[in-house]
C-alpha cells in the first residue's frame, strides 16, 4: 500500500429521503457506498413528529421534528451513517464494505498493519435541546451479522462535538475514568488535544461494555486518527481481551438527548465523511492534514 488509499462515503452516490416515526423507528437505506437511518432507537410511549433524512446534492441532511412530552436526560434517536455490517443485522440492499477497509477486520490486525483515519464535516442548523457528533464502532468477539452484541464485545463511542441550547450538556454512559491527548485534526489545524474517557463494564440495556472518548475541544469539522484511539482503547482493557475483538463496522451521526418535555428536535448537514487508510508509518500529522483536504 503506497499512497493513501481514500473512501468517500459522503458526498453520497445517489439522492434518497427516507422518514422515521414512532410508526417505523428505523429505515435503514443505501446511499451508495453505505447507509443511512433515522434510528429512533429509543423513542417513548407520547412523542409526535417524525424524522426525515435524505441524501440531496451529495450531503445527508437531517430534519428532525420531534416533540417530546417528557424530560428523558437521555438520548432517543441517533441519526446515522453506516458502513460495514451492524451487529444487529442488515438489510440486502446494504452496501457491502470494501477494499481498502473491509469489515470485520481483526482489531490486531489494524493496530498492526493499517493506519485508519476518519474525517467528517458537519453543520448543526438548529437544535431544540442537546446532541452530539460521534463515531459509534463496533469491536466484536467475533464478526456478528446478526443477533446483537453480546456480553463481552464492545462499543466504542467517538464524540467529537457535543452542544445543548442550554447550560446542560449530554455525558455518556458510565463513569470517567481518565483522561489521554491523542493527535487530531479540528477546523485546519493538528494539535494534540484532550479526551475525556468514559467506561461502564456492562450496560444494562444489553450486557456489552461501552466505552466513550469526548473531545475536550469539540468541533463539527474533524479528523481522528482511528489507530490511535485503539491502542488506547487496548491499554483500558488489556491486550489480551483487545486481541480478541474486531471492529465490524463504523457509524457516524448525532445521539439527540432531552431534558426537558417540548421541542426535539435538530436539523444537521453532513457535507463529508471519509474514511482513509494508509501504511502504519505514515506520519500522523501529515496524514491528519492529507484527510481534510482531499
Amino acid at each position: 500500500m503506497g499512497a493513501l488509499e481514500n473512501l468517500v462515503l459522503v458526498p453520497c452516490d445517489r439522492d434518497v429521503e427516507v422518514k422515521a416515526s414512532k410508526h417505523r423507528r428505523s429505515n435503514i437505506t443505501s446511499i451508495g457506498k453505505a447507509s443511512i437511518d433515522p434510528n429512533l432507537w429509543a423513542i417513548q410511549e407520547g412523542f409526535i413528529g417524525e424524522v426525515t433524512m435524505m441524501c440531496i446534492n451529495g450531503e445527508v441532511v437531517v430534519d428532525n421534528n420531534m416533540f417530546s412530552p417528557l424530560a428523558l436526560i437521555n438520548t432517543y434517536a441517533y441519526h446515522e451513517v453506516i458502513y460495514g455490517p451492524k451487529p444487529w443485522g442488515m438489510p440486502p440492499d446494504h452496501p457491502q464494505s470494501r477494499e481498502p477497509l473491509k469489515l470485520p477486520l481483526p482489531v490486531e490486525d489494524l493496530i498492526s498493519g493499517k493506519r485508519v483515519t476518519l474525517y467528517t464535516n458537519f453543520m448543526v442548523e438548529r437544535l431544540d435541546q442537546a446532541t452530539n457528533i460521534a463515531y459509534d464502532i463496533w469491536l466484536t468477539q467475533a464478526p456478528r451479522f446478526h443477533g446483537g452484541p453480546k456480553v463481552g464485545d464492545v462499543e466504542l463511542m467517538v464524540w467529537i462535538y457535543r452542544g445543548s441550547s442550554s447550560e446542560w450538556l449530554p455525558s455518556p454512559a458510565g463513569k470517567k475514568v481518565g483522561e489521554v491527548n491523542i493527535p487530531t485534526y479540528v477546523e485546519g489545524n493538528v494539535s494534540n488535544i484532550g479526551w475525556d474517557v468514559w467506561y461502564h463494564p456492562s450496560v444494562p440495556w444489553g450486557g456489552w461494555s461501552y466505552l466513550a472518548f469526548v473531545s475536550t475541544k469539540p468541533s463539527t469539522d474533524v479528523a481522528i486518527e482511528l489507530t490511535e484511539f485503539l491502542k488506547h482503547v487496548e491499554v483500558l482493557l488489556g491486550h489480551e481481551k483487545t486481541n480478541k475483538l474486531h471492529i465490524n463496522n463504523i457509524e457516524i451521526g448525532t445521539e439527540v438527548f432531552v431534558y426537558k418535555p417540548g421541542s426535539a428536535g435538530i436539523q444537521w448537514r453532513l457535507k463529508k465523511f471519509y474514511i482513509v487508510v494508509a501504511k502504519p508509518s505514515k506520519d500522523i500529522e501529515e496524514l491528519l492534514i492529507n484527510v481534510a483536504t482531499i
